[in-house]
């Protein structure tokens, strides 16, 4: 692809998105919506606790001796 041209007049791009059927105007912006519920929890903030890890790895007890 190659730039021939870079159209800045906002009456000249109206009429050229006008002629190729294009939408001279912008959409309307729509307000941003929350998280669905559920999906996060950000109230809870939990600390690495080794013994924890140890144990869902099911490493045995004499494993760091």
């Amino acid at each position: 692809m190659k730039i021939i041209a870079f159209v800045t007049e906002r009456e000249s791009v109206r009429s050229i998105l006008e002629h190729v059927g294009e939408p001279s105007e912008p959409p309307l912006a729509s307000p941003a919506r929350g998280p669905p519920p559920g999906e996060f929890d950000l109230g809870q903030v939990t600390g690495h606790d080794p013994e924890d890890e140890e144990q869902s790895q099911g490493l045995p007890d004499d494993h760091w001796a």
